[in-house]
């Protein structure tokens, strides 16, 4: 039987706009012509190119190499030339080198009938290295960075499944749980064996927690499964932990991945796939079809919001959540691994406003999950006062936006808070 749990302090019930995107078979868009691959697929990633300019490439050809331990190797999406190297701005605002590829030549995997792989007589170093080289990173959560191979794999002695929906709209995990349950489910046991892992968490925050209780748990079985309320930030990172009572756990010797995640292990280890395609959410009340779909890294927002039947003209675009998402200025911004959702939003959802006075409200400190009393941080390093900022808890921020959005006087504090601890939203 699963336990309902939530966390205290803070934390806002939010509308999850689930309706949205009903439960439908997702659609596969058509292969992009033209192909954009970003060397930085999670903030702050990098990537060494492995082509040339001119090179023919085949399908899922090794493009680059992460910089780091913790970076991804990227593949190719389609056959092709190397066609060109640009440097964009993502949505983030970070700057990203990328390698514009034009569809040419012939698939070497798509079409042809799959073949499973037996994974069972395979040693744990073995899966490590197999969903390394396919370029899945093993994701804490979309809110933090991917997860070392090299130095961390023998510590690992916890698995955390997150399946909390992230923010309003963002129902991606949601649906790969319940459409490709077999899959994640056997990524699990994957996981399990790579690392030995001596216990595993499944977390969810389903509509109907019995239904989900009897469709699902009975087939959990050995995991310690965990309902929550639909509270956001519950699926961060550390707010999870603290959920689960695992806060105090060594960090090294956890791994939590999302259903995304399990998904594109699944594909590298049984299906011998690269990652080189995902599912994402396109919902928001300005587009016409929202809906999951089955999409190429490097694919535009463009042709993604196209295949949903379009949008209201001065649709507010955002890639990500309406919290910790970005609004996005360019839709030849392309699909990427940390792509989880696009909101196609009225331009009303806009908050821009000037910002006024603080009126000591107390609404930023009530809604704070972790404690934290965010006018007075935002003083501290507004008199640039290092000291002061670290002990009113700058380093315990985790950069949900709460206080933002409940602030009347719209002060820019989350954006403050992030600059300060050298991050970026994402």
């Amino acid at each position: 039987m699963a336990r309902v749990k939530t966390f205290k302090p803070g934390g806002l019930h939010v509308e999850t706009y689930r309706h949205l995107t009903p439960s439908s078979p997702w659609e596969h868009l058509p292969i992009p012509s033209v192909a954009v691959v970003s060397a930085v697929q999670y903030p702050g990633a990098r990537a060494e190119w492995k082509v040339s300019l001119g090179q023919r490439v085949e399908e899922e050809q090794l493009l680059a190499d992460g910089l780091r331990a913790d970076d991804v190797s990227l593949h190719s999406p389609i056959p092709g030339i190397v066609e060109a190297f640009h440097e964009i701005q993502l949505a983030s605002g970070e700057r990203s080198q990328t390698v514009v590829i034009r569809l040419d030549g012939t698939f070497q995997k798509t079409g042809k009938p799959a073949q499973r792989r037996e994974w069972t007589s395979l040693s744990p170093d073995q899966l490590i290295q197999i969903i390394g080289e396919q370029g899945v990173p093993l994701l804490a959560s979309t809110l933090d960075q991917p997860f070392s191979f090299t130095s961390a794999a023998s510590e690992v002695k916890t698995l955390v499944i997150n399946a909390v929906q992230p923010e309003p709209y963002q129902t991606l995990g949601l649906h790969i749980v319940e459409e490709k349950f077999d899959e994640i489910l056997e990524a699990v046991r994957i996981l399990e064996r790579a690392f030995a892992v001596s216990r595993t968490f499944f977390a969810a925050d389903p509509e109907d927690p019995s239904a989900w209780q009897s469709r699902f748990v009975s087939r959990l079985a050995g995991m310690q499964v965990f309902l929550t309320e639909h509270k956001y930030p519950q699926a961060q990172r550390k707010i999870l932990l603290k959920t689960l009572g695992l806060l105090t756990q060594p960090q090294g010797s956890l791994l939590v991945v999302e259903p995304g995640t399990l998904l594109a292990v699944y594909q590298a280890v049984v299906m011998d796939r690269a990652y080189i395609e995902k599912p994402v959410v396109v919902t928001g009340d300005a587009v016409v079809n929202p809906g999951v779909y089955r999409v190429r890294l490097g694919t535009p927002l463009a042709e993604l919001i196209r295949a949903a039947g379009g949008m209201k003209s001065n649709a507010l675009v955002v890639h990500g959540g309406p919290f910790r998402g970005h609004a996005v200025a360019d839709l030849a911004s392309p699909v990427m691994k940390s792509t989880q959702s696009v909101l196609v939003l009225d331009p009303r959802h806009r908050l821009e406003s000037v910002e006024l006075p603080c009126i000591h409200c107390g609404a930023c400190a009530n809604v704070c999950p972790v404690g934290i009393r965010p006018l007075h941080l935002y003083r501290a390093l507004a008199q640039s006062d290092a000291s002061d900022a670290l002990n009113e808890g700058l380093n315990s921020c985790v950069q949900c936006g709460l206080c933002a959005f409940v602030c009347p006087s719209r002060i820019p504090l989350v954006e403050t808070f992030a600059a300060a601890q050298g991050d970026s939203l994402a």
